[in-house]
């Protein structure tokens, strides 16, 4: 019966153990791209979003996730930027044209994507390479 009791006992600390190594481990890092501005994760874009404020201090910050010929269709825009940051920038012919028209009256466009729209990079006779795999 002392066998036994002793199994018992090194049997339940090794289970006990086995849960607290469980119950602390650290959690896993979530590689999902959704840029959204809400998530802490790597592809995530809630730093920058709190900083944009302190680096552009007088700025209105709106975003959106309207396609760009609906966010500057007849509206006036002066000395403004416009960031795109996605996993893929799809862009058709309207949307690039008012995309340029932004453009020509002094605004500046940044794009931060791993993929292009077809339309887009036929238009500006780019070439892009990436060693990440998008696929996933």
């Amino acid at each position: 019966m002392k066998g036994l009791k002793r199994y018992l006992i090194c049997s339940a600390i090794v289970m006990v153990g086995y849960l607290l190594a469980q119950y602390y481990k650290p959690k896993p890092t979530d590689w999902t791209a959704t840029y959204l501005k809400e998530d802490k994760i790597p592809f995530g874009t809630y730093i920058l979003y709190q900083e944009l404020g302190k680096i552009f201090p007088n700025a209105e910050i709106a975003p959106s996730r309207l396609p760009v010929y609906n966010n500057l269709n007849d509206k006036e825009f002066v000395n403004s930027n416009y960031l795109f940051i996605a996993g893929r920038v799809n862009m058709d012919k309207y949307d690039y044209l008012e995309l340029v028209k932004y453009m020509e009256k002094g605004n500046n466009v940044f794009i931060a994507a791993y993929e292009l729209s077809d339309f887009l990079t036929d238009t500006l006779n780019l070439t892009m390479n990436s060693v990440y795999d998008y696929a996933h």
